[in-house]
């Protein structure tokens, strides 16, 4: 097996298989190296968006690049390179047509969804977020088997974004629970499987080459250059050749608990990511003296542990969306602590906010409280038994009171019940008065199917779980140029080092711009870097 290749990718999720075929376009040989026996890293088991400002995918989209520039400027705090940014911005809006090109992927957009937040000068209250449609993994041959594919009740399930808004507005649920599961049993694939499905059929067509089960360990270097990288092949250290240039984008290092204590320092729940991000890209760029950023920052995420396993760790679901209009979040003596209709990412800060006088995250486990108007929609959700809750489990909780409630989840209960007094006392004027819900754009959409944004928890049963401040993500590591390469501790660029992804310090810093926040950045960047590795000059004749 020739082990010598124009470009060497390490990982095979979004970014990774973004620059492979980046790199092929150009007409470099690559070598794509995953660690685990599957391919697609986070990505397959995601919601498959991408934030990419300037598509042309929506029409109701009015967009350009000074908007999304003073978007993203607010956003990122005068934090991130500007030439990165603009780099960015001038690639994302490109990035389905290109893969539309090299690959059998189709995309579209949910029409009317805003950034997470629009009400910013330069946010749009239309969709920036793009969505790869459905795709038919038979295509892959016997490299289907090795798709990387969601637990399935409970994942993502395989549908294009149009699709998801009529399901919201559907009499009959029960109708598309079907078609879903039809598409599942004759192997088709949705949202971030899809993306890496489409992206790995364009790589292979191209001759990219790629390896499961190789763990790269280290860089090779020559003269200050990436030449190559180590990787553990059947228990033996092999060396991988780059001609042009090395790709990180082999994730974070969430699963890595010694790296999480030492740089993070917060409580870890178990992230809901596959169990194969442990820092490798973080070891080899900090050995190589990169510069790296935002170590203690993470992709933040509500979650719920529902008793089920993926590759052998316990698997954590998305536990909140704020997406109810009768539904609230407590802490331990029952008081809310934030405006609920904040997205995911947003949601974790408030939930781990430390309170110095008393060394304690009082937000942290969280609880959502509801009443028998949710149970229903719970229920669907909920893959085990009803009333029932664990040690180290969130089932959802019933109760025929509030306080009986508070006490099966361990909560105050005068002060639940106080809060819940007040909460209606509010929903019964029509406003929010302590944290400003149906305010924001994202909260009224995520709301837009409820009869009233605003409902009362007044209906028994009642009904509560536990939600936990988890992650899909750590957003630290290496910084990249507006090439997508790997500079040192002094701004130069490292030579034949690229990266992207989650293995790379984040190009928004600590921010969540819209849905995709994480998947557009990487795949653009994965793709600038790709591109800017096979047009290096090669080692052998530079």
């Amino acid at each position: 097996m020739g082990r010598t290749s124009d470009v060497v990718v390490v990982g095979s999720g979004g970014a990774a298989l973004s620059a492979a075929l980046a790199a092929a376009l150009e007409g470099a040989s690559v070598t794509v190296l995953e660690r685990s026996s599957k391919i697609g890293g986070t990505t397959a088991v995601s919601g498959g968006g991408m934030w990419l400002p300037g598509h042309n995918l929506d029409p109701q989209l009015e967009d350009d690049a000074s908007r999304a520039r003073t978007y993203l400027a607010r956003l990122t705090e005068g934090l991130i390179d500007e030439t990165v940014l603009d780099r960015f911005i001038e690639e994302a809006g490109s990035i389905p047509s290109r893969f539309a090109a090299a690959t059998p992927l189709t995309f579209s957009c949910e029409v009317g969804r805003p950034d997470y937040h629009a009400e910013f000068e330069g946010g749009v209250e239309s969709s920036r977020t793009v969505f790869p449609d459905v795709y038919d993994a038979n295509r892959l041959g016997c490299m289907a088997s090795v798709l990387r594919r969601p637990l399935w009740p409970g994942g993502v399930p395989p549908v294009n974004a149009t699709e998801v808004a009529e399901s919201l507005t559907s009499d009959d649920p029960s109708s598309w629970i079907r078609a879903v599961q039809e598409r599942l049993e004759k192997g088709i694939v949705g949202r971030g499987a899809a993306l890496i499905g489409g992206l790995l059929e364009g790589c292979l067509d191209r001759g990219v080459r790629v390896l499961t089960e190789v763990r790269v360990v280290d860089l090779c270097f020559e003269a200050g250059r990436a030449v190559g990288v180590f990787g553990v092949l059947h228990g033996e250290r092999v060396r991988f050749d780059a001609d042009r240039g090395v790709v990180l984008a082999s994730g974070g290092f969430e699963w890595d608990r010694a790296l999480w204590d030492a740089l993070v320092g917060e409580p870890w729940e178990g992230p809901s990511s596959p169990p194969f991000n442990e820092g490798d890209a973080l070891r080899m760029s900090a050995r190589a003296g990169a510069r790296l950023a935002r170590l203690d920052k993470v992709w933040g995420v509500p979650e719920r542990y529902l008793g089920e396993q993926y590759e052998g760790e316990r698997l954590m679901r998305i536990g909140y969306f704020g997406s109810a209009a009768g539904e609230i979040l407590v802490n331990r003596t029952g008081r809310r602590f934030v405006n609920e209709g904040l997205n995911y990412h947003d949601i974790h800060g408030p939930m781990m906010q430390f309170d110095p006088t008393t060394y304690e995250r009082p937000n942290h486990p969280c609880f959502a409280i509801t009443d028998a108007r949710r149970l229903d929609a719970l229920r669907a959700v909920d893959t085990a038994r009803i009333d029932d809750i664990h040690d180290d489990g969130d089932l959802i909780v019933v109760a025929d009171t509030l306080a009986e409630l508070a006490g099966k989840l361990g909560i105050d209960p005068a002060g639940l019940q106080a809060q819940v007094s007040e909460w209606n006392d509010g929903v019964e004027r029509g406003v929010d008065a302590a944290f400003g819900r149906q305010t924001m754009s994202w909260d009224r959409y995520m709301t837009q199917t409820a009869p009233v944004p605003l409902a009362p928890i007044s209906q028994p049963p009642f009904v509560g779980y536990r939600v936990r401040a988890g992650v899909f993500g750590t957003l630290g590591g290496p910084v990249i140029d507006a090439n997508a390469q790997i500079v040192s501790m002094d701004g130069a660029p490292i030579g034949g080092l690229y990266g992207a992804g989650n293995a790379v310090s984040s190009i928004f810093a600590n921010s969540y711009p819209g849905g995709g926040g994480t998947l557009g950045p990487a795949v653009t960047m994965g793709f600038v870097a790709g591109g800017s590795a096979a047009r290096a000059a090669s080692r052998t004749t530079s």
